[in-house]
């Protein structure tokens, strides 16, 4: 979210869609949220006192949409099949990266909070759609740029890559501040990952963090473009020169 603005729209959004199941006893739901977004609405949604489920198609999805449901059906999970679908796009080439995949959905006229996430393996691609849209993407959607695709749609059950592939990283900083870890983490000087933090090239905990002196805490994750992720583990102890000892996990 950029704005104050921004976030006062999706409180209200979200307190409508929160209003609507309650007095019309049916389910609601948001598009695609962002991790950042996601919090904005998971608080307005525990304000509103009406039950409320989020997911986007496995554990650890990091875009979801927020389902309001009725008391009636509080107690149970929803059946996310009918709100979530999947696509298996099979392209003739290899070399498709995440971007080409949603350009070719986006250029169909489909809005980027219509698409979850987009897991890319070899020539083909997984992507996590809102239900409505799944049958006219897989109608008109033939090529992406010179490559052809087959689309074929699968259960949530399908999803591959439910769980990331992480390297273990070890080491030790002088303090807990975010340019000593992401200078550990992603081996980059610190007077390059300063540069990076300060010019807006570094999310933390999907929020763009330009002080390069934040305190950082175990769990907190690290986004640095170009360079993927690295949550910041846990602090495991102090060296004989009284530096942190820590453990870090990066996405592959």
């Amino acid at each position: 979210m950029r704005t104050s603005m921004d976030e006062n729209l999706l409180r209200a959004r979200t307190g409508d869609l929160a209003d609507q199941c309650d007095h019309q006893h049916r389910v609601t739901q948001t598009c695609f949220l962002t991790p950042a977004e996601l919090t904005i609405a998971r608080a307005a949604a525990k304000r509103s006192g009406v039950s409320f489920h989020t997911f986007g198609g496995y554990e650890e999805a990091e875009r979801q949409i927020l389902l309001f449901v009725p008391d009636y059906l509080a107690g149970s999970e929803p059946d996310w099949d009918q709100y979530l679908h999947v696509l298996t796009i099979a392209a003739s080439r290899e070399g498709l990266e995440h971007r080409d995949y949603l350009g070719a959905i986006l250029a169909l006229g489909m809005r980027r909070d219509q698409i979850g996430d987009i897991l890319v393996s070899g020539k083909s691609a997984q992507i996590v759609l809102l239900a409505g849209i799944s049958e006219y993407i897989s109608l008109n959607m033939e090529r992406i740029g010179t490559a052809k695709v087959k689309i074929t749609k699968e259960p949530l059950s399908s999803l591959a890559a439910c769980v990331s592939d992480l390297l273990t990283i070890r080491g030790n900083v002088p303090s807990l501040r975010l340019d000593n870890v992401a200078s550990e983490g992603f081996s980059l000087s610190r007077s390059q990952i300063t540069d990076l933090i300060r010019g807006g090239q570094v999310n933390l905990n999907y929020v763009q963090e330009q002080r390069p002196d934040h305190i950082l805490k175990p769990g907190d994750l690290i986004s640095l473009r170009g360079f993927g992720r690295l949550r910041f583990a846990s602090i495991d102890g102090k060296s004989k020169k009284d530096r942190f000892i820590i453990t870090m996990e990066k996405t592959r």
